[in-house]
């Protein structure tokens, strides 16, 4: 994220639409945070921390860790479900197992199983992981991880996962 948390946004654009906008151009842009200098001075900080030698290689490696970890972990609990992930972005499909049909809402709303989906997450709560949940709807949430946690941490959830998982097994 950008501001690693902090209140930022940033708006970019064609050097030919950008030039109209203030400062120095016609229309006069403004927001709550524009210029906050909490915000920017996080911004700041984050881009150079993802310039450091090694920030997507650990990235890399702990997604890679706890993304496989957790389909391991399915399997060994006999529960349908995959892991998508895009760097430390990920949603958690439960009840199919054909990555293919994440880009079709349709099917993907059919199959999705809100009742593992849900019991994951509350057993997860219960074991100190917070997992995003849209509750009621038939998708999966999208969840992250930052590049402070460490592989000891990713070896930590998946130990909580584990025993979460081996619970809903009851749900099958």
């Amino acid at each position: 994220a950008l501001g690693g948390g902090a209140s930022i946004s940033l708006v970019g654009g064609k050097a030919k639409v950008m030039d109209i906008c203030s400062p120095g151009g016609i229309v006069g842009v403004s927001g709550t945070y524009s210029g906050n200098q909490l915000g920017v001075y996080a911004a700041n900080a984050c881009v150079s921390m993802a310039l450091e030698d090694g920030f997507y290689d650990h990235i890399e490696a702990f997604g890679s860790k706890l993304f496989s970890g957790m389909e391991d972990l399915m399997k060994k609990h006999g529960l349908p479900g995959h892991v998508s992930s895009l760097g430390a972005r990920f949603a958690i499909y439960w009840g199919y197992e054909y990555r293919e049909i994440d880009y079709d809402l349709r099917a993907s709303q059919k199959l999705f199983r809100r009742d593992l989906a849900n019991a994951f997450i509350n057993g997860a709560l219960d074991r100190g992981l917070y997992f995003h949940s849209y509750w009621n709807a038939n998708i999966p949430s999208h969840c992250g991880f930052s590049v402070q946690h460490t592989l000891a941490d990713a070896d930590i959830t998946l130990e909580k996962m584990d025993a979460v998982m081996a619970d809903m097994k009851k749900l099958l």
